[in-house]
């Protein structure tokens, strides 16, 4: 019996050899995520001893540190320090100076976490799509050979060839890049609030 047919990119060939092995020596050594996960975890342990659990009501309530709102509080931190006379009992221009301290070093720490982000998607999707070559290569080759009748080739490729059918079963999972751009909906606001 003749196996259907499986749309392969025609460039598999181009991973055939020691390219791969360039690709991966291009990323991130394995050690150094070894170690970065490590560090990550202690850090994460460390911050949630004194992070606030906030709910998805409390942040809607909460007034952020945007743009204008930032510009207000620290144009109000100037003047409030220049004229005192004006300064309520209840409010303290110290405390106002430190609090946009630790705004500024907050998002300092954000904007290196967005650019370790950014860095850790981006290998994630070279090694990812890397995988997924290597892995058509063999199935491509087991095809080849069920084609040929060759012994055990045709269970191996009635194994693999499902992952191939794009017609998602109810309650099947999303892939990788699904979720990912799933995510990215939802963050921007353009999905409901489920994935």
């Amino acid at each position: 019996m003749e196996t259907s047919k499986t749309n392969i990119p025609a460039n598999i060939a181009e991973h055939e050899g020691d390219s791969s092995q360039h690709i991966i020596g291009q990323l991130l050594p394995e050690s150094d995520i070894i170690q970065f996960t490590k560090e990550l975890d202690m850090m994460v342990l460390r911050l949630s001893e004194f992070s606030e659990a906030i709910s998805v009501s409390e942040h809607i309530q909460r007034i952020g540190a945007g743009i204008r709102n930032y510009g207000f509080v620290d144009k109000t931190s100037e003047v409030a320090k220049a004229r005192p006379e004006f300064a309520p009992a209840n409010f303290n221009s110290d405390t106002l100076k430190d609090l946009l301290k630790r705004i500024d070093m907050l998002r300092t720490i954000l904007l290196a976490l967005q650019q370790l982000n950014r860095i850790i998607r981006d290998d994630l999707l070279i090694t990812s799509n890397e995988a997924f070559n290597q892995a058509q290569i063999f199935y491509s080759a087991v095809r080849d050979a069920a084609n040929r009748k060759e012994p055990g080739a045709e269970d191996i490729f009635k194994t693999l060839q499902p992952f191939f059918n794009r017609t998602k079963s109810v309650g099947e999972a999303s892939t990788e890049k699904e979720l990912e751009l799933e995510i990215d909906a939802l963050l921007q606001g353009h999905k409901d609030d489920k994935i």
